[in-house]
């Protein structure tokens, strides 16, 4: 699939550049770039949440996971390397997007993920002291209409 299918060709894929990938044998082309539009695709994520809204709404959940990857990839894929297809298969055009491995935009968005860590810290530090390290940990875990004085949903005066 990769060349001779040692890590250095691996490696090279890996780290292409837009226009400079290297070449996979036309059947493997074809299939990456049909599985490519129809994970990216809003015409195909829809019907799988509704056909999972109808039969197993347990999933709801974790679709989003993928609605959101296919919201970010819009906007962070330009025409000239993966544009997302959002409207696959009623056509393949994708949205110009910023690409996302832009250097200014890699550096800020790795500092946004190295920072996610810390600040998850200090809120867990800050949670726990008061000695209600419980309490706060249920009230982010129900969102933000839980922490209306401890009353149940509904019944605030």
């Amino acid at each position: 699939m990769f060349g001779d299918g040692s890590l250095a060709d691996v490696w090279r894929f890996a780290i292409a550049v837009p226009g400079r990938e290297p070449a996979l044998p036309p059947l493997v082309n074809l299939w990456t770039h049909h599985l490519h539009c129809l994970m990216h695709s809003a015409v195909v994520a829809g019907a799988a949440t509704s056909l999972s809204w109808m039969a197993w709404r347990a999933l709801l959940f974790a679709l989003l996971g993928w609605w959101s990857h296919i919201v970010i990839d819009v906007f962070t894929h330009s025409a000239d390397y993966y544009p997302s297809p959002v409207l696959y298969p009623i056509t393949q055009q994708g949205f110009d997007g910023l690409a996302w491995n832009t250097p200014w935009f890699l550096v800020a968005n790795s500092l946004r993920g190295m920072g996610a860590g810390p600040l998850h810290v200090a809120a867990e530090e800050l949670c726990g002291q008061d000695g209600h390290a419980d309490e706060c940990r249920s009230q982010s875990q129900q969102g933000p209409a839980a922490a209306t004085h401890g009353e149940p949903h509904g019944k605030h005066s």
